[in-house]
């Protein structure tokens, strides 16, 4: 492939990405949650026992400055409860609440990107999945990071 070539595919991933993501905060509007809350809201479904909000800037690829406005959005809106750690009095651990789960519950039944998606087949939707992966390890070390771990959804 030539420069131009990799130039092209960035450019029709980016605008993927947005279109997709237009999709996504019209639909995500009816619950009155962004793109980036619903993101959290799912790695929370995910995980066995409460983040820190450093774990979720990892898991969720952003910069721990703007998680930390968005949770605090997010307790606001009582989706989400922070609780000091048990045995580390200055380590805050993030909790979805009963809200926030029946919120990602109904997300969850309306959510645009599995019509877009189908548009893959299986095979073609792993090899994405393992495409993006390697971008994603690329990318991490271009900035100079160590390889994060890419939690699954």
């Amino acid at each position: 492939m030539q420069n131009e070539d990799y130039l092209e595919l960035w450019v029709n991933l980016v605008q993927a990405k947005e279109a997709i993501g237009k999709v996504r905060r019209r639909e995500l509007r009816a619950y009155n949650v962004s793109p980036e809350q619903s993101g959290i809201l799912s790695l929370l479904s995910r995980l066995q026992e409460p983040p820190t909000p450093a774990e979720i800037a990892r898991g969720t690829f952003r910069d721990p400055s703007s998680v930390s406005i968005i949770l605090n959005r997010m307790e606001a809106s009582g989706l989400i409860t922070k609780i000091n750690d048990s045995n580390k009095k200055n380590l805050v651990r993030v909790s979805i609440t009963e809200k926030g789960r029946k919120t990602y519950n109904h997300i969850l039944r309306t959510i645009c990107v599995f019509r877009i998606m189908s548009g893959l087949s299986d095979e073609q939707c792993k090899q994405l999945k393992e495409c993006l992966k390697i971008l994603q390890l690329r990318a991490h070390a271009e900035l100079g990071e160590t390889a994060r771990e890419i939690i699954e959804p």
